[in-house]
Parts: structure tokens; sequence; C-alpha cells
């Protein structure tokens, strides 16, 4: 006598339906997080600018003047050897980096040297997302010396300009 057993397992269909159950679900995810990260790094970014205001008011009560950089804009090799300058001071420990790092996303730093030695500064940072409650770091008085526009010109939205200002 023959005993039926019953095949066990899945079909190819419903595998397919779970995977594809699976990948929907998961570009929902994706889709969801996406503006969240970018919202991390902007506050990464102002965050990072924080403490290199702190460095930069720092090296002034050391030297009577701000750091300079060869030019009236800091970025890329020169914004390294500013913040050589200051991990030089004690006034820092490690170079800030935007987290993507790429143009348009690099931190500038832009010394007024009009006066002959740098006695005021912007630092400046791209941000990905549009932040209302960043609006007031405009500001129009500062005189948009190179990459530094910190009235908000230098970018198709001015709102994601972001810009600390010394004095």
């Amino acid at each position: 006598m023959r005993i039926k057993t019953k095949k066990q397992g899945f079909t190819l269909i419903e595998l397919l339906i779970v995977i594809a159950i699976i990948a929907i679900l998961a570009a929902i995810i994706m889709a969801t997080t996406a503006g969240a990260r970018a919202q991390a790094r902007d506050s990464h970014r102002v965050s990072q600018l924080g403490e290199v205001r702190t460095a930069l008011e720092m090296y002034m009560s050391k030297n009577s003047k701000y750091p300079v950089c060869g030019s009236s804009t800091c970025t890329g090799a020169s914004w390294d050897s500013v913040m050589n300058a200051l991990i030089n001071d004690g006034d820092i420990t490690s170079k800030p980096k935007d987290p993507i790092n790429t143009a348009p996303y690099v931190y500038t730093y832009c010394p007024d040297v009009t006066t002959g030695s740098a006695t005021k500064y912007a630092l400046m940072a791209i941000l990905e997302t549009n932040s209302p409650a960043l609006d007031n770091d405009y500001n129009t008085d500062y005189p948009a010396t190179g990459a530094c526009n910190c009235d908000g010109s230098g970018t198709a939205d001015p709102h994601q300009t972001y810009c600390i200002i010394n004095p």
C-alpha cells in the first residue's frame, strides 16, 4: 500500500509574489528615509561650522587676527591649509569635511582682508534641504567675496546657503 505524501515547499509564483512585495516595501522605506538622511547631513554641516567658528575665535584671541589662505576664498586645498593652522595652534583636533565633500557641497572660508589683515570672516556651506529655521543666517551686509555669497545669491535657492559671519 502506498501512502501519499504532500510535497512541501513553495511554488515559483508564490516566491515571486513574496519577492515583489519585499521589493515594494524596500522602495517605500528608501524613499521616505532619503529626506531624513539629507536633513541629518545638513545638521552635521551646521554643527561642524559652529566648531570651526569656535576654533577661529580661539585663534583670533591668541594671534589678534584670523588665519588667511592666500586668497579671498578658501576651499579644497586652501581650506585644508586654514584647518592645519587651527590644528597647529591647538584650536581644533581634526579637519572638518562636508559629508558629501564634492562641489557644490564643500565648506568655504572667506577671510575679509580688505583692512590688510583678516579681521572678519564668513564660513559657508550649501545645504541639501530648504531650512526655514536658518533663514535668519543670511547677511546682505557682508561683502560677497569669492565664493562666500552670504546673501544667498550664490545658489539657485538662497534658502540652501548657510553662513556664519563674524563680526
